[in-house]
Parts: C-alpha cells; sequence; structure tokens
C-alpha cells in the first residue's frame, strides 16, 4: 500500500440542478443559432451557411456557456447572504 492515499468523496449532483443547466445550455445555442440565421438573411447568402457554420455556432454556445458560468460563480462568490438558521 503506498504510503500517500486519496481519497475521493462521490459527488451528488441533483436533477433539478442538471435539468436547470440543460435549459441553459439550450437557450443559448437556440440564441446562437437565431443570431446565425438572421445573419444568413440580411447578408443574403446560401441556407447551407447553417450547416457549415454549425462547428462555430456550437463553439460560440460553449464560450458564452462557460462565460456565463463564469459570471453566474463570481456573483454567487461575492454575493451576501444570510445564514440559514
Amino acid at each position: 500500500m503506498p504510503k500517500f492515499c486519496i481519497m475521493i468523496k462521490d459527488i451528488h449532483i441533483p436533477a433539478s440542478r442538471i435539468r436547470k443547466e440543460i435549459k441553459i445550455f439550450s437557450v443559448i445555442f437556440v440564441l446562437a443559432f437565431l443570431f446565425n440565421f438572421i445573419s444568413i438573411l440580411v447578408y443574403k447568402t446560401s441556407l447551407l451557411e447553417l450547416l457549415t457554420m454549425f462547428p462555430v455556432v456550437l463553439a460560440l454556445t460553449c464560450a458564452a456557456y462557460l462565460g456565463l458560468a463564469l459570471l453566474r460563480g463570481l456573483i454567487s462568490l461575492f454575493s451576501t447572504r444570510k445564514p440559514q438558521p
């Protein structure tokens, strides 16, 4: 047995939290897709751009989600809450 042993605790994420995060990610994805669709209409390009720009839309969605998660984390870190009795 090694001298130093690291014990890892199980992390339990409630289903309601997972559903909330999926909803947030879905809303960001739909908004990014809509912005792409509107730009295609405004600049009068081919609708094939919806498929060719999909990886970019997905990357922007992930970046926006991570940015929002960072912002939410900072807000929760610095928010002052009264302790629950």
